[in-house]
């Protein structure tokens, strides 16, 4: 399965479970929800550098994380944008080495 369509298939899943009703006790449902989030942050987790590529991937997650954010699901949205930087600096960090500048020597004349 496609990255992008397990995203999209993972997100409706969250958002369709996620309502819940005036009960204060969690339902099985909200647990669904939570185990749909879970399951999306450990799709985010195994990205690989063509996903990462993507701007429709890129798209998709931070789609997302501004729909949790304006729901209220701030902790959430925190989780899963974390995860998604670091994954992003991980490819960054692989696709530019940093520069060691401490044996570059600078000549003068």
């Amino acid at each position: 399965m496609p990255t992008l369509s397990l995203l999209h298939k993972l997100r409706h899943r969250f958002r369709r479970l996620s309502v819940s009703g005036p009960s204060s006790l969690p339902s099985p449902r909200l647990r669904a929800a939570r185990s749909s989030f879970s399951l999306l942050v450990r799709v985010v987790d195994s990205l690989i550098e063509c996903d990462l590529n993507c701007p429709r991937v890129r798209a998709a997650l931070s789609g997302f994380v501004s729909e949790l954010v304006a729901s209220g699901e701030l902790l959430l949205a925190r989780a899963l944008r974390t995860k998604f930087m670091q994954k992003h600096e991980e490819h960054r960090a692989k696709a530019m080495p940093e520069l060691d500048f401490g044996r570059l020597a600078v000549h003068r004349e």
